[in-house]
């Protein structure tokens, strides 16, 4: 190894057999930590994505599987969350977990999804039924109906039969009679 002599900043280079010149700081012991310091502020996250990365609780909504709601709430309680609402038309419930559990509630066989609890703004500011082609309103005044209405037929009084041959047996369609 080859060494120089010292420059006026305290620093003396040096050239290393595997990375060519390098500088030695006179002050090491200082400016190491202080370098130390500097790459930690700049690597540590915010303090409010560091409460979140802790396990700060998040609002979420728990999708699982038919046979896995079970075990996916017993997931929750076990992350150190609670069950607040059963959704039972999505086999699902919404939670209150810690956000460093999120994660490891995904991966689970027994969970479809994991997506954020938050309220939703509609993109427009309003709904017009008269500029939606699909609406009730719409579709109701394309058939005549609404003009039948107003004629004054509406449907009251008017009975429905229905005539089932017996062919293929339908269970709603069984009455007392049947």
């Amino acid at each position: 190894m080859v060494q120089g002599t010292r420059t006026n900043a305290g620093r003396t280079p040096r050239q290393t057999p595997d990375k060519g010149w390098s500088l030695d700081f006179a002050g090491s012991r200082i400016v190491r930590p202080a370098i130390a310091v500097a790459i930690l502020a700049v690597l540590l996250p915010s303090s409010a994505a560091f409460a979140r990365a802790s396990g700060a609780p998040t609002s979420v909504i728990v999708h699982a599987t038919p046979a896995g709601v079970e075990r996916a709430q017993n997931l929750v309680r076990a992350s150190g969350g609670h069950v607040v609402r059963q959704l039972p038309i999505i086999d699902g419930f919404s939670a209150k977990v810690p956000s460093g559990a999120v994660a490891a509630l995904k991966r689970d066989p027994a969970i479809f999804a994991v997506t954020p609890n938050m309220r939703l703004r509609p993109q427009a500011a309003g709904y017009s039924a008269v500029a939606d082609m699909g609406s009730m309103f719409s579709v109701t005044l394309m058939t005549g109906a609404q003009a039948m209405w107003k004629a004054g037929y509406t449907g009251d009084g008017i009975d429905i039969a229905l005539i089932d041959s017996g062919v293929v047996p339908v269970d709603g369609l069984k009455g007392a009679g049947s």
